[in-house]
């Protein structure tokens, strides 16, 4: 687990290296652990694709989850940050 969490991590940390080279993000610090998170969520997602997770109190598909979630990351990321 904690491999793969790292792994995720690290990952997420080249993505918005590559994201603020490219121009598409402003630079700034790197802080917080998303990256490694919506790792751990994607591959929940895929697999065990038949978990319910709560969202406040309404149960939803972990798939919709973890796509809702990239989606709302990603409209993030390219808005600039709220």
């Amino acid at each position: 687990f904690l491999v793969f969490y790292l792994f995720c991590g690290v990952v997420g940390g080249l993505l918005y290296t590559a994201l603020v080279a490219a121009g598409v993000m402003a630079a700034g610090p790197m802080v917080g652990a998303s990256g490694a998170i919506l790792g751990l969520l994607a591959a929940c997602a895929i697999l065990f694709p038949h978990f319910v997770v709560f969202i406040l109190v309404f149960p939803v598909p972990i798939r919709v989850a973890a796509v809702g979630l990239m989606f709302v990351f990603t409209l993030n990321v390219l808005m600039g940050g709220w």
